[in-house]
């Protein structure tokens, strides 16, 4: 069971209030472009060591080959922001 976001930072916040310790990490998929993006820069939540984002294979793409997601990876990164 994934814990919505807010809740995760909000926990993150209060054990390491100036994020020196934590590592931001987003479990689901965002709401928002915007607001996805604001967290990925330390925009919105500052932590110190940043935010890794990735992108996983979902379970549909879980027998493509690595050239096929290498090409999937190309086309996502000109897609939008």
């Amino acid at each position: 069971m994934t814990m919505p976001i807010q809740i995760v930072i909000n926990l993150a916040q209060k054990v390491n209030p100036k994020g020196f310790r934590t590592l931001g990490e987003l479990l689901q998929n965002p709401e928002s472009e915007k607001a996805f993006l604001a967290l990925a820069r330390n925009e919105d939540v500052s932590f110190r060591l940043g935010w890794h984002v990735l992108g996983n294979r979902g379970w549909a793409d879980s027998d493509c080959s690595t050239e096929e997601r290498h090409a999937n990876e190309e086309s996502f990164f000109f897609q939008g922001v």
